[in-house]
């Protein structure tokens, strides 16, 4: 059952070795530096805290009505810019980064990235990021409705019982980035087309695809911390610009490629992203 998965792991540790180091070309390896951040782009995170003590005095309660309409309009409309502004950011940075893993699969699967994958990979990317940012409204919905009725009624287990939600959004992610991107890329369809063309890999089995979550799961801890005590050794050097880049690269681009080549294995259809073993 989990030979597969143990299979595809030691190809894309040899994948990544060749890639980086046995075949060494200095702007392919920047190229997929710049890859990688590309499809990591969009790792934004944002806390929402109830901002003042409702006990304290407004300073609305001192001020003459029509200022006090003159403050009110002003934050709204700072509120307003604020909301635009963060959506925004988000929509646009999970359209980079959809773009970028697009990209970085074409770069593993050829061996060299381009910038012709930018427009070669439009359509897979675009439904790949379609799907994000409705998954990110989704949770956005449910946050700011857990917000309004712990507002309203003061239950702070209204954020606890939603939590399975996010659970299950940053789940959702996981699975489309590991299993999706790589068949869309495959053959340049949708996420829902990928599932479905999955679901009819003749040498697919559920035992065999939770035994690569478990051995992805296991190697991505142990990815991190095998990189963390690097980036707290070399913490002075981070702050120079393509440091970080370089410590990162190996790591981020063997996870990238263990999917790809577990996939490979599951069909003739995926052999383009890879021979596993």
């Amino acid at each position: 059952m989990f030979a597969p998965a143990i299979d595809a792991t030691r190809s894309a540790w040899r994948r990544t070795v060749q890639l980086l180091f046995v075949d060494f070309d200095p702007m392919r390896v920047l190229g997929f530096a710049v890859l990688v951040m590309l499809a990591n782009c969009s790792g934004v995170s944002a806390k929402l805290n109830r901002i003042g003590d409702p006990d304290s005095t407004s300073i609305f309660t001192e001020s003459e009505p029509f200022i006090q309409g003159a403050l009110l309009l002003g934050a709204l409309a700072i509120g307003a810019m604020v909301v635009v502004g963060f959506v925004v950011f988000v929509v646009g940075g999970l359209f980079l980064s959809s773009r970028g893993q697009l990209m970085l699969i074409d770069a593993v699967a050829t061996g060299t990235p381009t910038t012709a994958a930018w427009s070669k990979q439009a359509g897979p990317a675009n439904a790949l990021w379609r799907f994000r940012v409705a998954i990110a409204l989704l949770l956005a919905t449910v946050a700011l409705g857990a917000l309004g009725v712990e507002a309203a009624t003061g239950e702070s287990r209204v954020i606890l019982l939603a939590m399975p939600i996010f659970a299950l959004g940053g789940f959702a992610e996981v699975i489309v980035l590991e299993f999706a991107a790589p068949v869309m890329y495959a053959e340049q369809c949708g996420v829902l087309g990928s599932f479905s063309s999955l679901w009819r890999a003749s040498r697919l089995t559920a035992a065999e695809g939770i035994a690569f979550l478990i051995i992805r799961l296991i190697t991505g801890v142990g990815v991190a911390l095998l990189t963390f005590p690097v980036l707290c050794i070399f913490g002075c050097l981070l702050f120079i610009p393509g440091v970080i880049q370089a410590v990162l690269l190996p790591p981020s681009l063997f996870l990238r490629t263990m999917s790809m080549h577990w996939i490979a294995g599951l069909d003739d259809r995926y052999a383009a992203l890879g021979s596993p073993g």
